[in-house]
């Protein structure tokens, strides 16, 4: 169970991160965040990157914990690559339920 949750955290963290991005919010939302906005989607992006990375280490302790979040990230960065290419409009609503 805590690996699924670890999973959809670092997917969103990452989608919070591309929202941040020029390009990848002209993708995604049709228009640039503002520098208050951008900002405030960088910092959630990283505390729910944080909360996975703490979810992982607390499931499996130090090292282990830390490989395991590394291969969530991976799968997440490649499932949000492939989404992005193909269909970015979907990546803000499924986001959202994921960290709900």
């Amino acid at each position: 169970m805590s690996t699924w949750l670890a999973l959809a955290l670092s997917y969103a963290g990452f989608a919070f991160l591309a929202m941040a991005m020029r390009r990848h919010a002209l993708d995604m939302l049709g228009h640039v965040l503002t520098q208050g906005k951008q900002r405030t989607a960088q910092v959630l992006g990283v505390v729910l990157l944080t909360a996975a990375l703490v979810l992982c280490v607390h499931r499996w302790d130090g090292s282990v914990g830390a490989a395991v979040w590394l291969g969530l990230l991976t799968l997440s960065a490649l499932g949000l690559g492939l989404q992005l290419t193909y269909k970015p409009r979907l990546i803000k609503p499924l986001a959202l339920v994921l960290i709900l």
